[in-house]
């Protein structure tokens, strides 16, 4: 089914995309507005697609989770060098707070860093101009690491928070222009689970809100 949606749907992209750089045979300025529509749409029902399927295949339960021991540090800024054209664009100041005594949490480095970059983005593109968005994390007991995203946004309501981790729920914010589908926080609860952990959050009205993983922690790792 993957290769049956993905395949016509990427040659639509990238017929369009042949078509808007033929030198030869070049577009009108209305025609290239036109192809511009095309290639955009493609792509942002590509997306949906993939995160359907996405979605799909973890209820399945046909991943694979390979956990190790992971150094919040190196993992913390690799994912923040990735957003930071993101934050520079919405104007938002992104930021890490890096505890002194070096943590380690029990997880796939793969989906880890895809969760983060899920609450991160959201943290980012629901936050007010100026506002701040901090990735922190903290030993919550003896088995278990912290990780918090904080953002300075207009928060979530006790109502909305009911319905956050349902899929294609949006709590509103279909009219607001921003990019989503209401799906990401779904994947990232699934993610979060296969790998032990749990998923919550922490909102005031106006004030803004504090996503927060918690993982199980593990020792640093000895290399012979």
């Amino acid at each position: 089914m993957s290769h049956e949606i993905r395949t016509p749907l990427n040659s639509v992209i990238g017929f369009s995309r042949l078509l808007a750089s033929d030198v030869e045979h070049p577009l009108n300025d209305f025609q290239k507005k036109i192809l511009e529509k095309v290639v955009k749409s493609g792509n942002h029902l590509l997306e949906l697609i993939n995160s359907v399927l996405d979605l799909a295949k973890i209820e399945s339960g046909e991943f694979e989770v390979t956990t190790e021991a992971l150094e919040m540090k190196s993992l913390a800024r690799t994912t923040l060098t990735i957003l930071d054209d993101l934050a520079k664009e919405s104007g938002v100041n992104l930021s890490v707070e890096i505890p002194e005594e070096d943590c380690y949490v029990m997880a796939d480095s793969v989906l880890l860093h895809q969760v983060l970059t899920n609450l991160l983005s959201n943290a980012i593109k629901y936050n007010k101009k100026g506002g701040g968005t901090i990735l922190s994390w903290r030993p919550l007991d003896e088995n278990r690491v912290r990780i918090s995203i904080t953002d300075e946004g207009v928060g979530i309501s006790e109502d909305n928070i009911k319905n956050l981790f349902k899929p294609f729920d949006r709590m509103g914010k279909e009219g607001r222009n921003i990019k989503g589908f209401g799906i990401g926080l779904t994947i990232a609860k699934r993610l979060v689970e296969s790998m032990k952990g749990g998923i919550g959050v922490e909102s005031q009205i106006g004030r803004g809100s504090t996503f927060y993983v918690d993982l199980p922690s593990a020792n640093k790792p000895e290399y012979r």
